[in-house]
C-alpha cells in the first residue's frame, strides 16, 4: 500500500499564533460573502452528506474565491496532477474574476478528464516531463517568478484565507458529532476541525502519507488503491462523487461511521 504510514500527532498546522482558533479565522474573512449557493445536506444510509457535487466545479470554488477575487496579479499559476478538483475549481473562479491561469501538468500521451476540464475553462497548459510532483511545482514556481504571476500551492494549502473561507462556510452548518473527509493535502480536514472543534474526525487517505501537523486529531484509514485508480463500482456511494477521490471514503464510512455522522463530499464526476 503506497500510503499507510501516517503521522497523527494531534497537531493542526493551520492553528498558530496569528490564527489560533475559529474566531480568528472568521475575522480574517468577515467582509467576504460566499457567492455560491449554500451547501446542501442529504441523508444516505443514516449518514449526513454535504452534496458539494451539486456545485458544478466542487467545494473548492468556495474556498479559493476570496484569494482570487483579491489578487492584484493578472495571472495565476498552479501545478495540476492528472486528477483532482482544485485546478478545475481554480479555473472556474479565475474566469469569474477575469484572471488567466497557467496550469503545469505532467507530460502524458493524452490529457485526463480533469485536465481537459481545466483546458475547457480557459487554462493555458504547460506539460512537463517530470519524475514527481515536486518537479512540477518547481516549474510552476519558476514561471510565477519570471512572469510576476501568483503561484498557488497544491490543494490551496498554506493560504490562511482558504482555511478561513472553509471555516466560514462550515459555520453555517450545525456542528456534527462525527465528521468524515478524504485526505490528500488535508486542507479541508484541518479547517473543519477549526470550524467544529468538538467533533470527532475520521479521514481516508487516498494519495500519500500524511505528515506532521497535517491530520490534527482523529483516525486515518488508508485506501489501498493508487491515487489515480478509481474505486470499484460496488463500493461507490449512492450519490455523485469523484470516483478516484471522495468516493473512496464510502466503504470506510459504511463500516465504521456512527449514525448521523457527516461526510463532506467535495465534488462529483
Amino acid at each position: 500500500m503506497p500510503h499507510n504510514e501516517h503521522i497523527i500527532d494531534n497537531l493542526n498546522k493551520d492553528k498558530n499564533l496569528l490564527y489560533p482558533n475559529k474566531s480568528a479565522y472568521l475575522r480574517l474573512v468577515e467582509n467576504w460573502q460566499d457567492p455560491n449557493p449554500k451547501p446542501i445536506i442529504e441523508e444516505y444510509d443514516g449518514i449526513q452528506v454535504v452534496r458539494e457535487d451539486y456545485l458544478k466545479y466542487g467545494s473548492k470554488m468556495r474556498f479559493i474565491d476570496y484569494t482570487v477575487k483579491n489578487l492584484t496579479a493578472d495571472e495565476i499559476v498552479y501545478a495540476q496532477p492528472r486528477q483532482g478538483y482544485a485546478g478545475i475549481s481554480l479555473c472556474a473562479v479565475a474566469k469569474r474574476y477575469h484572471k488567466r491561469v497557467s496550469l503545469f501538468i505532467p507530460l502524458a500521451k493524452e490529457l485526463s478528464e480533469h485536465q481537459e476540464r481545466c483546458r475547457d475553462l480557459g487554462a493555458e497548459l504547460h506539460a512537463k516531463k517530470i519524475y514527481g510532483m515536486s518537479g512540477l511545482r518547481k516549474h510552476a514556481r519558476d514561471h510565477a517568478i519570471i512572469y510576476n504571476a501568483h503561484y498557488i500551492e497544491m490543494g490551496f494549502k498554506n493560504d490562511p484565507y482558504v482555511t478561513a473561507s472553509i471555516v466560514k462556510v462550515a459555520s453555517q452548518i450545525p456542528e456534527p458529532k462525527e465528521v468524515w473527509t478524504v485526505l490528500s493535502t488535508g486542507v479541508l480536514h484541518r479547517a473543519l476541525q477549526i470550524a467544529w472543534p468538538n467533533a470527532v474526525f475520521h479521514g481516508v487517505a487516498v494519495a500519500r502519507n500524511m505528515k506532521r501537523g497535517e491530520v490534527g486529531h482523529g483516525n486515518v484509514y488508508s485506501h489501498p488503491y493508487p491515487f489515480l485508480k478509481a474505486e470499484k463500482d460496488e463500493e461507490l456511494p449512492p450519490f455523485a462523487s469523484a470516483k478516484a477521490y471522495d468516493a473512496k471514503a464510502w466503504r470506510y464510512i459504511k463500516q465504521h461511521a456512527s449514525k448521523g455522522a457527516l461526510f463532506w463530499n467535495v465534488a462529483g464526476d
